[in-house]
């Protein structure tokens, strides 16, 4: 009767623990569905999360391990931190995807324990279901979002926009569409009090610009689709960070840059002067 008594008493504060753990997951998929986007930060609350969750989950294994003696058990147990860690290194929605699949390796691991309890053992399943079908939701959610993203090609001086204004006083200028540039990842080199960056310059790049800024520390090249960053190429249009070209000029390697689609803010790093002495050519008489 004690014994009983005790696992009732386990098992209750077990259960709600567990229901609430799975709140974060869920809370983060449910507004991706009603915001069909993922920022940034988004994402990083959501594998981060998800991937500290595994770790403890291969915790267990480990006082399951010390406790019955079991050296096995201990090896088994670094296993999902391990793979959590990796995963957090994969762009999303790889790593969404990728953690799902190691919630579900872990739930069948658990399933055929004979060491845990039954109950126990429903309950990582419900625990687990949710959470792997919020993950799986998360992951589909933002590739179609990137997916379904308008691309066209880029043109410096087509379309224009009375939010900013341009170096030259006139309204700014596309910079370019494909890939899809800006702080706001509308073509425009438009800056607002989020862009801490102050991301206005128009370039049209080149090789040694990026190999210069790679060695800087700011690697323009290598593709992150979690940041929805293409990785660029010479000769594409880009908005670079006002300091980003005014190191690059100190450098010796500053990328043209075109006026009309170079955001008026830029003038409060960098001189007028220097970025019509690097102007796109059919821009430096103006």
């Amino acid at each position: 009767m004690s014994k009983s008594f005790e696992v009732h008493a386990l098992q209750r504060p077990a259960q709600l623990l567990s229901c609430s753990g799975t709140f974060p997951v869920i809370g983060l998929a449910l507004a991706m569905i009603v915001m069909r986007e993922a920022p940034e930060w988004m994402i990083q609350a959501l594998t981060s999360y998800a991937a500290i969750i595994l770790g403890f989950l291969g915790g267990i294994h480990w006082g399951m391990g010390l406790l019955l003696h079991r050296v096995a058990r201990l090896y088994i147990a670094v296993l999902p931190a391990l793979y959590a860690w990796g995963v957090l290194q994969l762009p999303w929605p790889v790593s969404g995807w990728a953690l799902a699949l190691g919630f579900l390796l872990m739930l069948g691991l658990d399933w055929r324990s004979q060491v845990l309890p039954a109950w126990y053992r429903q309950l990582r399943l419900s625990a687990s279901v949710v959470v792997i079908l919020n993950l799986c939701v998360a992951a589909w959610l933002v590739t179609a979002t990137a997916q379904s993203t308008p691309q066209s090609s880029i043109h410096p001086t087509l379309n224009e926009t009375a939010i900013n204004k341009n170096v030259l006083g006139t309204a700014l200028q596309l910079c370019s569409s494909n890939p899809r540039t800006g702080f706001y990842r509308n073509g425009f080199c438009e800056t607002g009090a989020d862009d801490v960056g102050t991301h206005t310059v128009c370039a049209v790049l080149t090789q040694d610009f990026l190999d210069y800024t790679l060695s800087r520390g700011n690697d323009l090249i290598t593709p992150r689709p979690d940041y929805n960053f293409p990785g660029l190429n010479p000769g594409e249009g880009w908005c670079l960070c006002a300091l980003r070209w005014q190191e690059a000029l100190r450098g010796g390697f500053p990328p043209t840059v075109v006026l009309d689609a170079t955001n008026k803010k830029t003038l409060d790093h960098v001189q007028r002067e220097d970025l019509v002495r690097h102007a796109w050519p059919q821009l430096q008489g103006e």
